[in-house]
């Protein structure tokens, strides 16, 4: 605990006038264990952050847009106790953001990639499926289709995907630009 008091984890981006590198999503436990991300924040722009973290394997991971920007240990100083904060650090006020929260959501366990990918796409233009990292088979495999659908062919993803789930309109594309 701080000051007596007990402490719970901490959310927030840094303020522009704080101590710490501005612009940055950091997620602590009032340790000197924490993280923050690599990426800035950028500003009058939004912008979905999600943070996750597993108590029993102390891993923490922040996402910015659906994308995985930091991973790492936070190691809590004693059990969490006081909650969360969001978007302003209990002992240092400049850490909190001029700008506004919206649709918080706070879960049980750690949001997998593929999740927070999916949360990050459905906010954008709504319902996406996730294409899974793997190899798999393109192509047509009947000779049914057009010429340009041969020869079957492997296709390998390294990384999953979103893909929506209707017809992507041109304005919705520009979101992506």
């Amino acid at each position: 605990s701080r000051n007596g008091s007990s402490l719970g984890f901490s959310l927030c981006i840094v303020g522009l006038n704080s101590t710490w590198p501005a612009k940055k999503v950091r997620l602590n436990h009032y340790s000197a264990s924490e993280i923050a991300s690599g990426s800035d924040v950028p500003l009058n722009t939004w912008t979905h952050i999600v943070a996750t973290y597993t108590y029993s394997t102390q891993q923490a991971n922040i996402y910015i847009n659906g994308i995985l920007d930091n991973s790492g240990t936070v190691t809590p100083m004693n059990e969490p106790t006081g909650g969360i904060e969001i978007s302003r650090e209990r002992f240092d006020y400049s850490m909190g953001t001029n700008g506004l929260i919206d649709e918080i959501k706070i879960y049980n366990y750690a949001r997998s990639a593929e999740e927070v990918q999916k949360d990050y796409l459905d906010v954008l233009a709504g319902e996406y499926v996730s294409i899974p990292a793997g190899t798999f088979q393109m192509g047509d495999a009947f000779s049914e289709g057009n010429s340009d659908e041969l020869p079957v062919h492997t296709i390998t993803l390294t990384q999953s995907f979103g893909m929506k789930a209707t017809e992507v309109t041109n304005s919705e594309y520009q979101l992506f630009l």
